[in-house]
């Protein structure tokens, strides 16, 4: 299953939602097919399965939590949103934001979290702050 779930997450595209579950069907059929041929072939066919099972639980899960997404990299815009978390790294801090506007981008297009680096550390900043 972490084969499948690994290699969802290690593609640089969206595959159809349909590829998870023709994936099972598939490897469900050819196990089948092999349960009385040879050991080896459907302990293949198996494994397969929970590969397939690994990517349609990974398609799932990514449609279920479906937030919109940056597709590009945006010139220096003005961006606002309350402080969800921040965390103090070496070089500054790194704060994540919730309810997010993005100068020129369309509400409905704007990510409900972005993660946003500082280059210094602001001791004054607080969680819930705008």
């Amino acid at each position: 299953m972490a084969y499948g779930i690994a290699w969802y997450f290690h593609i640089t595209y969206e595959p159809p939602l349909w590829l998870g579950g023709v994936c099972m069907a598939v490897a469900a059929a050819g196990a089948y097919a092999m349960r009385k041929r040879g050991v080896l072939c459907y302990y293949i066919c198996v494994a397969l399965l929970f590969a397939a099972f690994g990517i349609a639980l990974a398609q799932w899960r990514t449609h279920h939590i479906h937030s919109p997404s940056l597709h590009a990299t945006l010139p220096p815009v003005q961006v606002s949103g309350k402080i969800a978390e921040i965390a103090p790294t070496p070089k500054g801090s790194k704060l994540v934001l919730k309810d997010v506007t993005i100068a020129g981008i369309d509400p409905h297009d704007t990510p409900h979290y972005i993660s946003v680096t500082l280059r210094s550390y602001d001791p004054s900043l607080v969680t819930g702050q705008i």
